[in-house]
């Protein structure tokens, strides 16, 4: 069972037979998107429930984006990194950001992406 402590990625934005058959073999835990993976919510909800009925539904999904420049989901609002928010030394300001990410990524959750990735 060693498997389900075990998180991949996969290497596009749909699931070819190749990937399949790995993901059926090999059963990992868990699933990151990067942004090789994502091109529109549609598509990623797509991908996320395909991947769930492959996996099973207590598959962890999870998104590479920490803000600054890493954020994967370029077609939302771009956040500011952790490290720029910590230098600005404005808790109202990370206040707010916080507010904003969990606002604009709220679809996801329609994704079936795992709701610790953004909360």
């Amino acid at each position: 069972m060693v498997n389900k402590l075990v998180m991949v990625d996969i290497p596009g934005a749909t699931l070819d037979a190749d990937t399949r058959a790995h993901l059926e073999r090999f059963k990992p835990g868990g699933i990151i998107l990067f942004r090789k993976n994502i091109e529109s919510l549609e598509q990623t909800r797509d991908l996320v429930l395909e991947l769930k009925a492959l996996l099973g539904d207590d598959l962890l999904m999870a998104i590479d984006a920490e803000g600054g420049g890493v954020w994967r989901m370029n077609f939302l609002p771009h956040a500011p990194s952790a490290m720029s928010l910590g230098a600005s030394d404005d808790d109202r300001l990370a206040w707010d950001v916080g507010a904003m990410v969990r606002v604009v990524c709220a679809p996801w959750a329609s994704t079936g992406i795992s709701r610790r990735c953004w909360t």
